[in-house]
């Protein structure tokens, strides 16, 4: 990056300096990934990445999580169900209770066998369910993105 100051190296105007910073943030997209196995994360992590410069967020339990979610107000969650302290099942639960995160998409990514009950308690909550290791990586890769992209369009259609 190249930086150039002024002669007498003032700060930038401050309008100039927001509208950098909000234009910044109308390319940014925002993911947290909520995984209690670092490894995973990492992969998940650097697929995404490997497609689109993502603002990315790492949290290593719901609670965390729930926090990071409450905080940043990520344009996505990629939640694992199975986490120590409140699980994948609880994190979804609580984000569609607080008003201001109700509405960011959560897709799960799971090695654990979903039961028939399990489904049912996550329909209508989220955007998509994954297996570990069920499809192809970069399948994977593309339905996760496929459904950035439609969300994206949504909010600018708001």
């Amino acid at each position: 990056m190249d930086v150039h100051l002024s002669k007498d190296q003032s700060p930038a105007p401050r309008e100039g300096l927001q509208a950098a910073l909000e234009n910044l943030d109308e390319k940014t997209t925002t993911v947290l990934l909520v995984d209690d196995n670092s490894d995973d994360a990492l992969l998940i992590r650097r697929l995404l990445e490997g497609r689109k410069n993502y603002r990315m967020y790492h949290a290593k339990d719901g609670w965390e999580g729930l926090s990071i979610a409450r905080q940043k107000l990520p344009d996505l969650i990629i939640s694992d169900l199975t986490m120590p302290g409140i699980d994948g099942f609880g994190l979804v639960e609580e984000l569609k209770l607080d008003p201001r995160t109700r509405n960011i998409p959560v897709v799960v990514v799971s090695a654990k066998d979903i039961t028939n009950e399990e489904r049912s308690r996550l329909n209508g909550q989220i955007e998509a369910l994954y297996q570990k290791g069920s499809l192809p990586t970069r399948k994977f890769v593309e339905k996760v993105i496929g459904v950035i992209e439609d969300k994206m369009e949504e909010k600018g259609k708001d």
